[in-house]
């Protein structure tokens, strides 16, 4: 004879003991208060850039003039710059990653799986912090001395020096910036932030 397929047992509404009820009282407590600094970030944002907002409206979000001498700020050069890199490091670490993970997963042989899948994961437990000190005290000045040779071929003198350059220009220049790259005359009082596009 065959027996009918009995239905699960229905779980209560609430929670029946004590000690399931005061963690249910807990959890709530601490996801209530990840919201709460949530909104108490968003308040103090809101609340220090709230007189920058009313003296320059959206001409700051808007504006590429950076002139902190006759009190002009445009940040729009800084938001386009953190965007396009924010961008270019989605298309670098995107593809590799994905392509990482198929490797690993389906690919690689055992015996080089393991030691590859130990090594992306202490790449991945490295602050990034670390990664952007080492690309800003190797990385850039590399990059810095390419730009300059790149423009300086190019016949750009508009271009030259750069950015770095120019901030090796100051009481701490060091041997590997050349003196007379530096100007010597001042910068217009009206010009652009020297990130400008």
């Amino acid at each position: 004879m065959i027996e009918p397929v009995k239905s699960p047992p229905q779980l209560p509404g609430r929670l029946s003991s004590r000690s399931d009820r005061v963690f249910e009282i807990v959890i709530l407590l601490l996801a209530s208060i990840i919201a709460l600094i949530f909104v108490l970030s968003v308040y103090q944002l809101g609340k220090e850039s709230w007189p920058a907002l009313q003296k320059f409206g959206l001409n700051f979000f808007t504006s590429r003039t950076w002139n902190p001498v006759n009190g002009e700020f445009g940040a729009v050069s800084m938001i386009a710059g953190t965007l396009i890199t924010s961008l270019a490091a989605l298309v670098i670490s995107v593809p590799l990653a994905i392509a990482s993970a198929l490797f690993v997963a389906e690919y690689a042989p055992k015996w080089l799986a393991n030691p590859v899948g130990y090594l992306i994961e202490l790449l991945a437990a490295v602050p990034s912090v670390v990664y952007g000190l080492f690309a800003l005290f190797v990385i850039a000045p590399l990059l810095a001395k390419w730009q300059a040779t790149f423009f300086d071929n190019l016949h750009y003198p508009s271009a030259s020096p750069s950015l770095l350059n120019a901030r090796s220009c100051g009481p701490r220049t060091t041997p590997r910036f050349s003196a007379s790259s530096c100007p010597t005359a001042a910068p217009d009082a009206g010009s652009r932030s020297p990130l400008s596009f």
